[in-house]
């Protein structure tokens, strides 16, 4: 009981120590991201404007007019009654975006979106700011953790060795395909996970630039990650067939 006991602790304190590493990798650059908030929105619009224009800007037209003041206006555009506001039914909405009302309104939305990104960016920049007490609790745990699981296993080197090689393994191999599942899927796995009352294209577009924070961090490291769960996983398979070897030959001694 008190080996399940010390295998069971050892094992939490161990995986808690691994989280503790993934997020200590990948919090420099969020961080970071959020130090340049301005410029991260505002490109993370300019490239959802690129693959979704059209549709957003058939929301914002659909939100100023109803269907009969665009019918009227494109009337008044098409036989030049009228100048002011007929960019709007061209045809071509990149007139629309490129113009001044909107690029002015952009950057007012900027400015709303960094200043409600507070709630997110002072938990995570505590945490980064904190590393170094981080660390020191992450390298306690992972001692703690090894040394308990090594006592649980009647110090078994082999065992423990495999033990702690999977939990590597599977953390990381874990963390790095989400990670990689995420900027590959991006906001469209994201919108399948909410069911918010909010036109789908608005929903799109703040989804976009939250995940934008994190996308160019994922990218960044998913493959390491994936690399280093291979690797674990590998060394596992190793030590398994050391583990036989050695039951092989116990079991001709005996």
């Amino acid at each position: 009981m008190l080996k399940f006991i010390l295998r069971f602790v050892g094992s939490m304190a161990f995986g808690l120590g691994l989280l503790l590493i993934v997020f200590l990798l990948l919090s420099p650059g969020i961080v970071e991201n959020f130090s340049n908030s301005n410029e991260v929105v505002s490109l993370a619009i300019d490239d959802f404007l690129v693959d979704n224009g059209d549709e957003l800007f058939e929301f914002f037209l659909g939100d100023m007019f109803d269907a009969i003041e665009v019918e009227e206006m494109q009337i008044l555009c098409d036989e030049g009654l009228i100048e002011e506001g007929c960019e709007l039914f061209e045809g071509n909405y990149t007139l629309f975006f490129e113009s001044e009302d909107f690029l002015e309104q952009k950057g007012d939305i900027v400015d709303t979106i960094v200043d409600q990104l507070d709630v997110v960016v002072e938990p995570v920049d505590a945490f980064h700011q904190q590393r170094f007490g981080i660390t020191v609790v992450m390298v306690c745990l992972l001692i703690l953790g090894g040394v308990m699981m090594y006592f649980g296993v009647n110090k078994d080197w082999l065992v423990l060795l495999r033990k702690l090689f999977m939990r590597i393994g599977v953390t990381f191999l874990l963390a790095g395909l989400v990670m990689r599942y995420l900027v590959f899927k991006g906001t469209d796995v994201l919108l399948s996970w909410f069911s918010i009352d909010a036109p789908r294209i608005i929903l799109e577009l703040s989804l976009d630039i939250a995940f934008s924070f994190f996308e160019s961090v994922f990218l960044v490291y998913w493959l390491p990650f994936v690399v280093v769960g291979g690797v674990s996983l590998a060394v596992v398979l190793g030590l398994w067939s050391g583990m036989i070897v050695r039951w092989r030959k116990k079991k001709k001694k005996s």
